[in-house]
C-alpha cells in the first residue's frame, strides 16, 4: 500500500497499469475466501455435523458424502464459477484488457484508458494499492 501525502502543486505522477487474468483470478479468490466466509462456511459444516452426530443412528456412509458435497461445493464448483466468471469478464469488459493510466496530483487522482475515464477528489479515496503489474485505488460514495 502507498500512501501519498496531499501537497499543494505537487507535480503530477503517471502510472500505467494493466491487469492480466492470473492476477484478476487471485484477487476474486481473495474476495470470495474471505474470512467472514470462511468462518460462515465452518459454522455451517459445524451444525451439519452436529445434526449427523445427535441424530439416532450414525452412519459413516453419510458423513462421507457431507465432505465430499462441502468440499466439492467449497473446494471445486465455487473456484471454478470465479474462473469462468473471470474469463467472462475478461472477454466482455475491455477496461480489463486495456492498459490504465492512472495521473496522480495534488488535487485528484484520474484514469484515464482507450474506453473509459474517470477522476476522483482525494477526499473519496479511501486506498491506493500498488503492485508489482497493476495500481489501483478504492473510493467510496
Amino acid at each position: 500500500v502507498i500512501a501519498i501525502n496531499y501537497i499543494s502543486g505537487m507535480e503530477d505522477i503517471n502510472i500505467i497499469s494493466q491487469i492480466d487474468f492470473k492476477t484478476y483470478f487471485n484477487i476474486s479468490l481473495r474476495a470470495l475466501y474471505k474470512l467472514r466466509r470462511l468462518i460462515t462456511m465452518s459454522f455451517i459444516f459445524v451444525v451439519i455435523e452436529a445434526s449427523l452426530l445427535s441424530g439416532p443412528v450414525f452412519d459413516w456412509e453419510v458423513q462421507s458424502w457431507v465432505l465430499v458435497y462441502f468440499i466439492g461445493f467449497y473446494g471445486v464448483a465455487l473456484p471454478a464459477s470465479v474462473y469462468f466468471a473471470c474469463k467472462r469478464n475478461m472477454n466482455k469488459t475491455a477496461a480489463l484488457r486495456e492498459s490504465l493510466i492512472y495521473t496522480i496530483n495534488g488535487d485528484k487522482i484520474e484514469l484515464k484508458a482507450e474506453t473509459m475515464s474517470s477522476s476522483s477528489n482525494w477526499q473519496y479515496v479511501t486506498r491506493l494499492i500498488e503492485r508489482e503489474n497493476y495500481f489501483c485505488h478504492g473510493t467510496y460514495f
